[in-house]
């Protein structure tokens, strides 16, 4: 991830990057986690979305915003992805969508992994659309 012209280190975003699921249970083990991270700190992207759509493959992602601080991609199917980790693969078996919040006055992002399916979707939109107060002033 890039923060002007340099390389944000991995271990500046394990220190402000939150990695939740909506239903509150986490879904991966340290190494998967330092995996994602670590292609996060890879990208040359300079937004968190960017940077998730980049460590999974994405190259042109449908980025769907609620407000000013929510920006949510679809995973593409595992079965798509035999260049990336195995560690990284997993995030999109077990997930369907990924939405980062992050913006003006927020330190970091917290990165929600979201299941499968439209339900799954319509139910975080809706949790997320609370986050609409905190918009822009």
């Amino acid at each position: 991830m890039k923060s002007g012209e340099q390389l944000i280190q991995v271990e500046h975003l394990r220190k402000f990057t939150h990695l939740l699921t909506m239903d509150g249970r986490q879904g991966w083990d340290s190494t998967q986690h330092a995996a994602l991270l670590q292609a996060l700190a890879d990208s040359e992207k300079t937004t968190y979305i960017g940077c998730i759509a980049d460590a999974f493959g994405v190259e042109n992602p449908q980025i769907f915003a609620i407000g000013d601080l929510v920006r949510i991609i679809a995973l593409p199917s595992s079965l798509f992805m035999d260049e990336l980790s195995e560690e990284i693969r997993s995030f999109a078996t077990n997930y369907g969508y990924v939405a980062a919040i992050s913006g003006r006055g927020l330190y970091g992002a917290d990165i929600y992994f979201i299941d499968h399916g439209a339900l799954a979707l319509a139910t975080a939109a809706e949790t997320f659309t609370k986050l609409r107060l905190l918009g822009s002033a």
